[in-house]
């Protein structure tokens, strides 16, 4: 019986075993930093629900959003009525509607985010998309589905009383 070395401390796994060839993991679903940023933003607004105004670079110290970024977040939040302002000196952003009310899909559909989980379902399908033949596009419909009746059906109530 052959026995193989253990692998020394910090080196890399080859691609069979989850990375590239540089080092990074591959993953088969990921969302984008702006969705996972407006969330956090979102939950910390409904955290503090109801204590008046707060400015951004607060909420970007927080939480250690590069502030220019967070900008651009708010603007789609506020113009989906999700975030209200307040002008003048003890002015900022505060949460327009109850947390129980703001479903984690009127977030990403206020920033623009989509759940799309294959070329075919974003409209890109290197393939020349093979709808009616494709054997796994059932199941990544149905995958999808289940993805958005979730984020549908979860509040910023929800995400501010998760626990790990």
């Amino acid at each position: 019986m052959k026995r193989y070395k253990q692998r020394p401390e910090g080196t890399k796994r080859s691609k069979s075993q989850g990375l590239t060839a540089r080092g990074r993991f591959t993953y088969m679903f990921s969302i984008s930093r702006k969705s996972d940023y407006g969330l956090l933003v979102m939950a910390e607004f409904a955290r503090r629900y109801g204590q008046g105004p707060v400015s951004l670079r607060e909420i970007a110290s927080k939480l250690a959003i590069p502030y220019p970024f967070l900008t651009q977040i708010v603007i789609p939040l506020r113009h989906a009525k999700l975030l209200d302002a307040k002008e003048g000196r003890d002015g900022g952003y505060f949460l327009a509607r109850d947390p129980k009310e703001v479903a984690v899909s009127d977030v990403l559909n206020a920033l623009a985010e989509k759940v799309a989980l294959t070329p075919c379902q974003r409209g890109t399908c290197p393939r020349g998309c093979l709808e009616k033949t494709c054997p796994a596009r059932t199941f990544w419909w149905k995958l999808t589905g289940v993805i958005q009746e979730t984020i549908q059906g979860y509040t910023l109530s929800d995400l501010m009383h998760a626990s790990l």
